[in-house]
């Protein structure tokens, strides 16, 4: 090819003895690859920077957010078991005072209205103290994880139905405190959708401890619900919005004999 470059006239290139053109093309090309090189390196490096840092900015404010959100659980529930939860007692304990019951006494057309007045108040009085334990689980040191979704499970059987039984994998307590009431968080969502939702007569809360993750499954044998409909309640959005948060996955099987959902969390 080069033979008959240059016997046209084309090209004056030779292999044996090249010019001096054509070597200065050649370093010219060679330093331009090597400084092109160069440059898109550099730039993969920076980008690679910036990824991390907008990462790293990004855990930060869910960080932030989740601590502000524990804040206001715990400023909520403590509102809930303080001040609503007293008055609830009081005006139930006023409604079964004496004067009260010598009033519908003398009429007894009253009497079906109040017996539901009682059991309305009784009702409000268990949803405020279930809701204030919800919220705000034990304190580290005083049970922890453990003992806190126990705790929820015995408040929750106070109703009588659904049956709530709970089981938690030893070692739960040793898991970093963060995860923990990731944990419990997740966990008393599902239990408390499953005890108001699905009309079950049975409810299974379990946490397991694998060597890498954690599991928390929570089974109902209610009538389920639409799997196109799987996640557009407040609640779960919640429980996913934790889980994708942490890296986890949330797992959901729903028919009209129960349903089943698994979230399984890094540690």
């Amino acid at each position: 090819m080069l033979f008959w470059l240059n016997h046209v006239g084309l090209t004056t290139l030779h292999l044996v003895e090249p010019n001096a053109l054509a070597w200065g093309l050649f370093l010219e090309l060679l330093v331009l690859s090597f400084l092109l090189t160069g440059r898109f390196r550099h730039t993969l490096r920076q980008n690679a920077k910036l990824r991390i840092r907008q990462l790293r900015q990004r855990n930060d404010m869910g960080a932030r957010l989740i601590a502000a959100q524990e804040e206001e659980r715990e400023h909520l529930a403590r509102e809930l078991h303080d001040a609503l939860g007293p008055n609830l007692m009081a005006l139930h304990m006023a409604w079964q005072g004496q004067a009260i019951r010598d009033a519908l006494a003398a009429f007894p057309e009253a009497a079906a209205a109040a017996r539901q007045t009682e059991l309305l108040l009784r009702h409000l009085r268990d949803e405020v103290r279930t809701l204030s334990h919800a919220l705000l689980p034990a304190e580290p040191g005083l049970g922890g994880l453990s003992d806190s979704i126990a705790h929820l499970g015995e408040l929750l059987n106070l109703y009588g139905h659904p049956t709530v039984r709970t089981y938690c994998d030893a070692q739960l307590d040793t898991i970093p405190q963060n995860l923990q009431m990731s944990a419990y968080r997740i966990a008393a969502e599902l239990l408390n959708n499953a005890v108001r939702h699905a009309r079950a007569s049975e409810v299974n809360v379990q946490l397991l401890r694998h060597p890498t993750s954690l599991e928390v499954l929570v089974e109902d044998n209610g009538k389920g619900f639409e799997s196109s409909t799987a996640g557009n309640g407040i609640g779960l959005r919640g429980v996913r919005a934790r889980a994708d948060y942490l890296g986890g996955q949330v797992h959901i099987e729903s028919s009209s004999t129960g349903t089943s959902i698994m979230v399984w969390l890094p540690c």
